[in-house]
């Protein structure tokens, strides 16, 4: 369920010196989510990087599929002061489970997120707030209002139904609910219906509920929203978003790439012509040309009314 591995590099955790470097941009964040290609639990050093995002005045957030969340990992989180915790679920039943995601356990994992729950209401951390994603497809979608109705249960905030984000394997492909031109695939009769169910069970509970619309973005950008953000890999490099990771361990960066921080100050980086480029295309409603081929502009709203660039101006 992880594109990391989809242009392949060698993979790896971000080393608490690399860190380390990027701390000095965390008061000016509203949140940094420890999540890159791959589960933030394995990162031994996971709570010290949640504290120093807490003391910096940022809120810690981070998405896990919950297969490593033992007792001991939840309350080092909690007590280093993480605020927002996405389980990414993406079904209502085993069987379902445990065909998409290849070599997880549906007992373990509910199990885990009940464990959270209960800790988090022991130790009052009344902030800390937890979500359910649910990523909607041909093979689960009917499960919706069964994944709601546990995920209130457990007791969970906020209830997110997705859609397939970068639609490049044949997998995504023949699992995605709607075609790359947002019409739906599947019954919209009955889709209504599932998502009136969910919507229901969700109200009762008082969870937030939300499904994702085909076409959906930021003011001025896609759904990666990246006029307000940056991703960061685990080798430092620094890139527009998710969808655009820098893939090579030489140094040889693409275009797409604005710096790493090893090599350069992080401020030096996002102030430097790279980055300012890119931000300026999309605020002029310019797709930058290494967005040209991503589903998330496929989706962006009032697509037609954007130009697009051949490459970037350096």
């Amino acid at each position: 369920m992880c594109p990391r591995l989809i242009q392949g590099h060698s993979e790896g955790l971000m080393s608490p010196q690399c860190f380390e470097r990027l701390v000095p941009l965390f008061p000016f964040l509203d949140a940094v989510v420890l999540t890159g290609f791959g589960e933030p639990f394995i990162n031994p050093h996971l709570p010290e990087f949640i504290s120093a995002i807490r003391g910096a005045g940022a809120r810690p957030c981070l998405s896990t599929n919950a297969t490593l969340l033992n007792e001991t990992r939840a309350r080092a989180a909690l007590e280093a002061g993480v605020q927002h915790v996405q389980f990414s679920i993406d079904a209502g039943t085993r069987e379902t489970y445990e065909r998409i995601r290849t070599g997880a356990r549906w007992a373990n994992v509910i199990a885990n997120a009940r464990l959270f729950h209960d800790l988090r209401k022991r130790g009052d951390y009344d902030e800390v707030e937890t979500g359910w994603v649910f990523i909607l497809m041909r093979d689960n979608w009917r499960e919706l209002p069964q994944a709601v109705k546990l995920a209130a249960e457990i007791g969970f905030d906020l209830f997110t139904a997705k859609l397939i984000e970068r639609r490049e394997l044949a997998f995504e492909q023949d699992q995605d609910i709607y075609d790359t031109y947002g019409n739906l695939v599947i019954d919209r009769r009955e889709f209504e219906d599932v998502l009136s169910q969910s919507q229901r069970i969700a109200a009762e509970a008082d969870m937030t509920f939300v499904v994702h619309d085909f076409f959906a973005g930021y003011a001025g950008a896609c759904l990666a929203d990246p006029l307000r953000g940056v991703f960061v890999d685990w080798m430092g490099n620094i890139t527009p978003c998710c969808h655009l990771p820098v893939r090579d361990e030489m140094r040889d960066y693409p275009e797409h790439s604005f710096g790493n921080v090893q090599d350069a100050h992080i401020f030096d980086i996002l102030a430097g012509p790279r980055a300012q480029a890119f931000w300026n295309m999309w605020r002029t409603r310019t797709i930058p040309y290494v967005c040209r081929r991503c589903h998330q502009v496929a989706r962006l709203p009032e697509r037609q009314t954007y130009r697009s660039v051949e490459k970037l101006p350096f």
